[in-house]
Formats: structure tokens, sequence, C-alpha cells
């Protein structure tokens, strides 16, 4: 069976781009096939800090390069 919800987050680097968010632009593409680019620092910010040790989530203590990953999964 097919989620009843499913949405896709975009990482594209383009480094030249004059909206590129440290050489990166963030997309979103929701339910139905609409691509959203990011504006805000959201995405850049989260990145940032997924290798360090934070309050947040799991708090990553040991501080493990998981630049792809900032909070568990859950259903």
């Amino acid at each position: 069976p097919s989620p009843s919800y499913a949405m896709l987050d975009i990482m594209y680097k383009k480094s030249g781009h004059p909206e590129a968010q440290e050489g990166w632009l963030y997309y979103i593409m929701k339910p139905g096939g609409e691509l959203t680019r990011v504006s805000g620092r959201m995405c850049v910010e989260c990145h940032r800090a997924a290798n360090e040790s934070h309050p947040y989530f799991d708090k990553n203590r040991e501080e493990i390069f998981r630049d792809y990953l900032f909070a568990p999964f859950a259903e």
C-alpha cells in the first residue's frame, strides 16, 4: 500500500546560484508533485547543527558525523 502522505526534501548543489545557502539550494516536493524552493535558513542551519552536540532529539553526545540525518525517524 502507498502512504497517505509523502513529501520529498531535495538538496541541489549549485554554488554559483545567487540564492544558494552555503552552496546549496533546498526544495520540497509536496504530494501531488508541487516543487517549492525553501527560501529561509532552516535547512542550512539544521544541516550545520546535525554534527554537533545539541539539546534536541537524541543529543548526538559523541558528535558523530551525520550531516544526512538530524532527527530519528518516527511514525
